[in-house]
């Protein structure tokens, strides 16, 4: 009985540190040909250009059984810092519905398609 004992505090030891092994890619990301326009901010009184917005789509996959939440995205272009920013869209029904600051956004298990407007300041 006490060899018994051993063996499934043995067994039971090894299912609890081994036998479990976390998924360490949760969400996938895969960018998509965009259909969008690019976004070009014209100073008048300049005469040039002076913001550029590019659309980015991106399906997000969740690949666990659980429910994953995300409500930003970092972009970074190089080094480059100072005046960069994304805004985030949700399309629905060929119409961009723009998701506010800190909104979380729910992925079940399936994927969904998320535009980004990525920002430069020329």
């Amino acid at each position: 009985m006490n060899n018994f004992l051993k063996t499934l505090a043995f067994s039971l030891s090894f299912l609890l540190f081994f036998g479990c092994k976390s998924n360490e890619k949760v969400i996938n990301l895969n960018i998509l040909e965009s259909k969008n326009p690019v976004i070009l901010k014209y100073n008048k009184e300049y005469k040039k250009v002076v913001k550029i917005q590019v659309p980015i789509n991106i399906r997000v996959t969740n690949t666990s059984f659980k429910k994953c939440v995300f409500n930003s995205l970092k972009y970074q272009y190089g080094d480059y810092r100072r005046g960069i920013g994304t805004i985030m869209f949700m399309s629905k029904d060929s119409d961009l519905i723009r998701l506010k600051n800190n909104r979380n956004i729910e992925l079940t298990p399936n994927s969904k398609t998320i535009i980004f407007y990525i920002l430069h300041i020329v």
